[in-house]
């Protein structure tokens, strides 16, 4: 609890959660019964040192495992989250997989700089962020590439309608403090029905291949026969 023990029919050893939160492991007796002794305590002690040792490995554990799964630039789930969460889609009723890359981003570096790129990412996840639906899982690949599952799409014309609201939404142009870049983006979408149908690898293959065929290009991933 967060405040310490009554002296009177109380004894209690404090502890730090790892958000620095002091709290303090507290046993009561009734008025009726023995006193505590110094063992009582000492155990006591003991007992809240063996928790708050735990509650900050479990923390740095999860941190750890938080940091391996994060894209460090834009905050986003990176590539190994979105193999996870494409993983689990089979669970799903139906999912689509769309493919949302940066159109021309080596200009936006080479006009305003890399730090103005960064900027630029960072705009452009955290507007991605807001935009999907809470079902969906929305990851940074890498380099200006963004993918979005989408869960709960009733068939691929579904998945291009949210795809298309999303879009709209992320598009406007982003204010960098007085420069203003414009941004545009390149889409391909693909669909399965999911349960037993859902193959993650053709999903992949066909949402990358969809989004290099936008532009007019063959995706590095057909080349090579396979994922990206």
């Amino acid at each position: 609890r967060a405040t310490p023990p009554d002296a009177r029919h109380e004894i209690g050893a404090s502890f730090v959660d790892p958000a620095g939160q002091v709290h303090y492991l507290v046993a009561r007796r009734k008025p009726s019964r023995s006193p505590f002794i110094n063992r009582d305590q000492q155990t006591l002690t003991a007992i809240a040192h063996i928790g708050q040792n735990d509650m900050r490995v479990r923390s740095e554990t999860s941190g750890l495992v938080s940091a391996a799964h994060t894209d460090p630039l834009t905050g986003l789930p990176n590539y190994r989250a979105f193999q996870s969460a494409l993983a689990s889609a089979a669970q799903l009723t139906s999912v689509a997989v769309a493919y949302i890359d940066l159109d021309d981003f080596k200009t936006i570096n080479d006009r305003h700089g890399h730090e103005a790129g960064n900027l630029v990412l960072q705009a452009v996840a955290g507007r991605l962020a807001r935009a999907v639906r809470p079902t969906d899982f929305v990851a940074r690949l890498g380099g200006d590439e963004f993918v979005v599952i989408l869960s709960d799409v009733a068939d691929l014309a579904d998945a291009e309608r949210i795809v298309a609201r999303v879009i709209r939404t992320i598009s406007p142009p982003i204010d960098l403090g007085g420069t203003v870049v414009m941004v545009n983006f390149s889409t391909g979408i693909s669909f399965s029905a999911g349960g037993r149908e859902l193959d993650p690898l053709r999903l992949v293959e066909e949402a990358d291949a969809r989004m290099y065929a936008s532009r007019g290009r063959v995706s590095p991933g057909a080349l090579a026969g396979g994922a990206p």
